[in-house]
């Protein structure tokens, strides 16, 4: 720690702290390099952002590359030598790996980039100029909800997610009620595409997450009129004929009504609740499978790249 001489003529309450030990101590941590290759702290720095990637496997299994230690060696130039050729204060960074494959086993060390060094004064030389990390602010991980008001004077409700690392998820309504994704504060997405390349390849089960399946068994036609507005779950068919008499994701109607008692259909699927913004969504969803909103997704997010399904 330096030494301060005080011309104040009262006297110090108490010693004037080195404020700068806070940011070299924390690269110091970042670095590890007074430790040992095989003794460094697996959660923090430079070791633990290796040992977050590695290992790196193949698909089938039969190659495999490991993260055994990295390296740090010495300077080229020292702090002042750097500032007047103009040049980066830093270390050469290099990695220790081992490729396994099924016929043998090798170690290399690799050469990965030039890691700049910090001074006595908490700063970096970069190109002969000497700058400081400012510290920014972070958006929390978490989730939240928002409200707003349509120009239209409609209630336009949002959420967002906003993961520890990673893209940010943002759904909205429009004043249409259709719900929408934004990935990443990108493309905005039918949020029923978003779920359908998830793994929800149906509509039938997409609309299963937003409400249960109510199974009913009329014993009279009168019994059919309070499940109006209701939308039907499957394709409901003639029992001899197999014609389809009502569409799945249809919404109950009189009419509809009539064509089932008179078909002798005595069994119905339909959802428990009604979700006006789903059914909404799904209407304008032009996917239909699973593999369909991949690449649907893919396009918008990556629209200079190959589309293949294996990329997607």
């Amino acid at each position: 720690m330096p030494k301060y001489k005080n011309f104040a003529k009262l006297k110090e309450v108490m010693a004037m702290p080195y404020l700068l030990e806070v940011q070299r101590a924390s690269y110091v941590d970042f670095l590890q390099m007074d430790k040992p290759k095989t003794k460094r702290d697996k959660t923090q720095g430079l070791q633990a952002v290796f040992e977050e990637v590695f290992p790196i496997e193949s698909k089938d299994g039969t190659i495999k590359l490991e993260f055994l230690y990295y390296t740090l060696g010495k300077p080229k130039y020292d702090r002042l030598e750097c500032q007047k050729q103009a040049v980066s204060y830093g270390v050469p960074l290099k990695i220790k790996v081992r490729l396994k494959t099924k016929k043998d086993t090798k170690e290399q060390e690799v050469y990965l980039t030039d890691l700049p060094l910090m001074t006595e004064n908490g700063t970096f030389i970069i190109n002969g100029d000497e700058r400081v990390v400012v510290s920014q602010l972070h958006r929390s991980p978490g989730v939240s909800f928002e409200e707003s008001t349509h120009l239209t004077g409609k209630r336009i409700y949002s959420g967002r997610i906003i993961p520890g690392r990673g893209a940010w998820l943002e759904f909205e309504f429009d004043a249409n009620d259709i719900l929408n994704v934004f990935i990443d504060r990108r493309k905005k997405i039918l949020s029923t595409i978003f779920l359908r390349a998830l793994g929800y390849g149906t509509n039938e089960s997409i609309m299963r997450l937003f409400t249960g399946v109510e199974r009913a068994k009329p014993s009279r036609k009168a019994t059919l009129l309070k499940y109006i507005g209701r939308v039907i779950v499957k394709d409901i068919k003639h029992p001899e004929t197999e014609e389809v008499l009502v569409a799945k994701n249809s919404v109950l109607n009189e009419e509809m009504i009539e064509k089932i008692w008179e078909a002798g259909i005595r069994y119905l699927e339909l959802f428990r609740d009604s979700v006006p913004e789903i059914t909404n969504t799904l209407a304008k969803d032009y996917t239909k499978t699973q593999d369909e909103a991949l690449l649907d997704l893919f396009r918008r997010l990556r629209p200079g790249d190959p589309m293949t399904l294996d990329s997607a």
